[in-house]
């Protein structure tokens, strides 16, 4: 028996997934409850009217098969129910385990499983009851004495009647006569029983389950305070427990006022708003900051006001939370509520205020920080200089300018930042005020500001600056004079290359290289001759720059400075000026004991192009730096000294790269065909800049003993190796070269390297279209 009743247990959990599976995913697709069961009571409706009858037309046992599939289809969504309902409550009681799979429970259903929504399907079932006996009667029109007509009213007054017949069971004993046992009216009126005892069973479980929640509802607020869950399980009973809830806001004690709040707050039910408003008056701290957390929660604007009265409570954590609330609700129409409590008499209150303003970031509350920005509370003017500093505009400059004044130093540096930002001409002599500032911060501030928008009648001041014994005042003041383009602070900008602080030199020698012209020249030579290494190694830097030919003697003289930089610029200068009357100081510093100043010589010497000075590049070839061989051998190439092509080739076998590299390019502007077999050997070297240099020499050369080996070169790796390949031997221009440029056109992938190989192809078509007298 008890093997029997499980197996019956387990069929209806099974027809109960299976319904609520179906039945709730359809219904589920329409979100708003009302147009929901509008269209559930629509289908039955032409189920009844139209389904059943056409399907008696088309097989008479069909109406019968239906209305059983829709009777137990209806009654498995009502046991889902059930299932969902026990679930829910095991939850709330806290007899499930968090690991615990609920079948039925979720929120979605929640909101399906309503007693509007029960109410439907019983309707349906009662009435379903009707027609199966219609159905019944036309297949057997012998089993009940009623008259043979049933129409669809007849079927509405029966399911009524079986309704009101469910409640009453002391009638169930005169179905049950043993003169009637094997008769077919027997069973039939035993299956009409049948149906009244399943609609009893609902409608009974259904009022245990409105008195059980109501239970639960009022058990879970008791408990507020006591239990960490149960306001977790007030929110879990949705909006079923709202009213219960509201009540709940006036209960004499405060952990259960708390907790109505605090559940409300979170089921984010308008009607709860006065009753939020009200409880920010309460006497309790926890039921105020419950009541702030749950306006937030809401994002509910409507009590701003209320809420900017809570930042006068005496308790400081409500204040805070107050001011917190408030930063996150946004609503242009609380421009006008700020505006107000910007003006209360209590300067925390405007000070939240302003915070809150702040931090929402509103570009319609600029003329509200204005107005703070004369607020007797420092912090308050802070927070309003703060905030314009990131949306301020034209509007906002003289007041800006006007702020400039304030005793707070932090106060004066943000109004110098945003004019700055604001880059407003009319506000430079504010700025050049403030460049006499007590605090560096702000002077440097200023004269920042001033290096992008000030006007030349800032000059004086800027130049004093120069002086000042902040790093940061001296740099960003350099920096400003060199913006204004006025030659004669060159003499003050000088003596910023003495400083011993980089930001303040390289800014200094940076604004006199904007700065200088022909007329500076004088000046400049006159810097030579500074104690300081820097000014002198700016001066040789600047005269190479203006290319100041009548300073050569001075820049040769240069050549032998006591520092190196100072020798090394000074080579820099005299290749750029190209005066051959250099060449013998050059060929003496190319001895010079430090590599930096003998690598510039020989770059030099290799622009002045004169050929006195290729024996000794020669003998330098064999230098004992790296940077050195290689300079020398490039400048071996730009002279095309003939007698340099054995030592360069020589140089090919150098063990720094950099050494092969200007040497394999050196030989290729010499074009000496002597160098062809070493280049050729080149094009084999493991760096992938040696073997260009080395293509791009052969092709210089134009000699037609390469093509084989460029030939090979076409299956080099290096992409750009190949492209100078497919030059190179377009510049030799030997046709026996097209089958092998046209068999490797097939191969190639890169598009740049296809483009070379056809360009060579038709360059040496043309050749051989010359060679035969093609036209």
């Amino acid at each position: 028996m008890l093997r029997f009743l499980k197996h019956i247990h387990n069929s209806l959990r099974r027809l109960a997934k299976l319904s609520d599976a179906s039945f709730s995913k359809a219904a589920l697709q329409i979100p708003v409850g009302a147009p929901r069961f509008l269209t559930i009571a629509i289908f039955y409706l032409i189920f009844f009217l139209f389904i059943l009858p056409q399907a008696g037309i088309l097989w008479l046992p069909l109406p019968l098969l239906l209305l059983t599939f829709v009777f137990f289809w209806n009654l498995g969504a009502i046991l889902a129910f059930f299932a969902f309902s026990d679930e829910r409550h095991r939850v709330l009681e806290g007899v499930l385990s968090k690991e615990s799979k609920l079948e039925f429970y979720n929120q979605e259903k929640e909101s399906l499983y309503t007693s509007t929504f029960l109410g439907e399907l019983l309707l349906v079932k009662v009435f379903t009851i009707a027609w199966f006996f219609q159905a019944i009667y036309i297949l057997a029109p012998d089993s009940l004495s009623s008259e043979k007509s049933i129409h669809f009213g007849s079927c509405l007054l029966f399911a009524l009647d079986q309704i009101i017949q469910s409640v009453d069971i002391l009638d169930i004993g005169t179905h049950f006569s043993l003169s009637l046992l094997s008769t077919q009216v027997f069973y039939l009126e035993l299956l009409l029983v049948f149906f009244r005892l399943v609609i009893l069973l609902v409608l009974g479980k259904i009022l245990f389950l409105f008195l059980r929640n109501s239970f639960m509802i009022e058990k879970t607020i008791l408990t507020f305070g006591k239990m960490i869950d149960s306001i977790d399980q007030a929110v879990l009973m949705g909006k079923n427990a709202v009213s219960s809830l509201l009540e709940a806001t006036n209960h004499d004690l405060s952990r259960i006022r708390h907790g109505a709040i605090t559940a409300l707050g979170r089921i984010k039910t308008k009607e709860a708003v006065p009753f939020l408003a009200k409880a920010l008056l309460d006497s309790s701290r926890e039921v105020k900051l419950a009541s702030l957390l749950a306006i937030e929660e809401m994002g509910e604007t409507s009590v701003v006001p209320e809420v900017i009265a809570a930042l006068k409570d005496e308790d400081k954590g409500v204040k805070k939370t107050a001011a917190k609330v408030l930063s996150g609700l946004k609503d242009p129409q609380m421009l006008s509520h700020f505006e107000k409590a910007l003006q209360d008499e209590d300067s925390q209150v405007r000070f939240f205020v302003a915070q809150a303003l702040h931090i929402q970031q509103d570009k319609e509350s600029i003329p509200l920080f204005v107005k703070s920005l004369k607020d007797s509370s420092s912090e308050v003017r802070k927070i309003a200089v703060l905030a314009l500093y990131e949306h301020s505009d034209s509007s906002t400059v003289t007041p800006l300018i006007e702020i400039m004044e304030d005793e707070e130093a932090e106060i004066r540096l943000i109004a110098v930042k945003t004019l700055r930002r604001l880059g407003d001409k009319k506000s430079s002599s504010a700025l050049v005020k403030a460049l006499k500032d007590n605090k560096s911060e702000v002077r440097a501030a200023a004269a920042e500001a001033l290096s992008e928008i000030g006007e030349k009648e800032s000059l004086d001041e800027l130049i004093q600056c120069l002086k000042d014994p902040c790093v940061d005042v001296r740099g960003y003041a350099a920096r400003a004079i060199g913006k204004m383009g006025d030659s004669s602070a060159i003499g003050a900008l000088i003596e910023t290359l003495k400083d011993k602080n980089n930001f303040v030199s390289s800014q200094g020698a940076e604004a006199i290289s904007k700065l200088v012209d022909e007329g500076a020249i004088p000046a400049t030579i006159e810097a030579l001759k500074d104690r300081d290494k820097n000014v002198r190694r700016w001066a040789v830097r600047t005269l190479g720059n203006i290319g100041a030919k009548k300073s050569v003697p001075h820049l040769m003289k240069a050549l032998k400075d006591e520092n190196e930089g100072v020798r090394r610029q000074a080579a820099i200068a005299l290749g750029k000026l190209e005066e051959k009357e250099a060449v013998v100081a050059l060929l003496e510093a190319l001895k010079d004991k430090k590599y930096n100043v003998r690598k510039e010589v020989a770059t030099a010497l290799g622009k002045l192009g004169d050929e006195q000075a290729i024996d000794s590049l020669i003998e330098r070839l064999q230098d004992e730096d790296e940077y050195v061989r290689g300079n020398v051998a490039s400048a071996l190439g730009k002279l095309a000294a003939k007698k340099a092509v054995a030592p360069l080739i020589e140089a090919l076998k150098d063990e720094d790269e950099y050494v092969r590299i200007y040497s394999s390019g050196a030989l290729g502007k010499i074009e000496d065909a002597k160098a062809i077999p070493s280049l050729i050997n080149a094009l084999r070297d493991e760096s992938i800049d040696v073997r260009m240099y080395a293509t791009w020499s052969l092709g210089r050369i134009k000699d037609k003993s390469a093509v084989p080996a460029l030939s090979n070169v076409l299956e080099d790796e290096n992409v750009e190796t190949r492209k100078l390949a497919a030059e190179a031997l377009a510049l030799i221009g030997d046709i026996t070269a097209m089958q092998i440029i046209k068999e490797r056109m097939v191969k190639e992938k890169n598009d740049e390297v296809r483009e070379a190989l056809l360009t060579a192809f038709t360059h040496l078509e043309g050749i051989e279209g010359q060679s035969d007298g093609t036209p």
